[in-house]
């Protein structure tokens, strides 16, 4: 957030120098902030779709998929003692 707000405010300066009105100034920079925000948030929704689901893609399956009807669970064996 930080790096935003300072890339935000050496645009707006930089638009400033270049003879334009502060709103636009102001504007210019709040622009490229929410351009490069927004593309780190793709960034980050790609790399967590790619990292999160690779067995589907790989065609493994999961673990409790592979879990017979004869192999109780952990939660099973509690209940089971508790009664």
């Amino acid at each position: 957030l930080a790096v935003l707000a300072t890339l935000s405010a050496s645009r707006a300066k930089d638009v400033l120098a270049s003879g334009a009105g502060s709103a636009e100034a102001i504007s210019s920079g709040l622009h490229l902030a929410l351009a490069i925000g927004a593309g780190l948030v793709i960034a980050a929704i790609v790399i967590a779709v790619a990292v999160l689901a690779p067995s589907r893609a790989l065609g493994q399956v999961p673990a409790e998929v592979t879990e017979t009807a004869e192999s109780p669970r952990l939660s099973e064996e509690f209940y089971s003692e508790a009664a």
